[in-house]
């Protein structure tokens, strides 16, 4: 019998924690982010980039890259690794998944644009209808499934500017909508990173060894 109540309470429990949540709506217009990794020139035709999203409060790690957040500048260079990580590794930030799933979508080739499911909002795990966040998009080589994977292989990742974010709650007595992303992510480019400086450093030995090897042969 206790097994049985103790069953029932969690069940309650994922019920209401599920009542609760808030829904996003995440699209992108056209131009809202480009590839600039594969190509010395930025470009938003054919692109093969997918974006996610992570909310929470306060500022983001990855802020502490360049003097803006959004990479949308070719001076605002960085290390892979270190922003996959302040990305990733957020205390203060969430990447958004609904149903054990990260919410993903891919950018289609109009030009820079995204259609999150279907153009429908989700309900994302661990937010609260009618509350407000601050949230920022992220976007990288599909080749790789997911951040995760990305991280993994160090892929090139981007990042748009910070915002704020209203959700919507479909428990309000009228349910509220949630705010559209397309109206406030600021356009931003996956940027070609400098390398690790361990990975420079073995290219300096490398050129070295080429010189003392041609000096030798003279």
């Amino acid at each position: 019998m206790k097994r049985i109540i103790i069953a029932i309470g969690l069940a309650l429990l994922a019920a209401l924690a599920t009542f609760a949540q808030g829904t996003f709506l995440f699209s992108g217009n056209s131009k809202s982010v480009w590839d600039n990794y594969s190509t010395s020139l930025p470009h938003i035709s054919g692109e093969t980039l997918t974006v996610a999203f992570l909310f929470g409060t306060g500022t983001p790690k990855i802020a502490q890259i360049g003097s803006s957040v959004a990479t949308n500048a070719e001076w605002n260079m960085y290390i892979t690794s270190t922003a996959w990580s302040d990305i990733l590794g957020d205390p203060n930030y969430t990447l958004a998944t609904s149903g054990g799933t990260n919410i993903q979508a891919s950018v289609i080739t109009s030009y820079g644009a995204w259609i999150g499911n279907g153009n429908s909002s989700y309900l994302v795990t661990g937010s609260t209808g009618g509350a407000t966040y601050t949230v920022y998009v992220i976007a990288w080589d599909s080749a790789y499934a997911t951040p995760a994977a990305a991280q993994a292989a160090d892929a090139a990742v981007g990042w748009s500017a910070p915002f704020t974010y209203f959700t919507g709650n479909p428990n309000a007595q009228p349910p509220t909508s949630p705010q559209a992303f397309n109206t406030s992510v600021i356009p931003f480019g996956v940027l070609l990173p400098i390398p690790e400086p361990s990975t420079l450093a073995l290219a300096g030995v490398g050129i070295a060894s080429l010189f003392v090897f041609r000096d030798r042969r003279k």
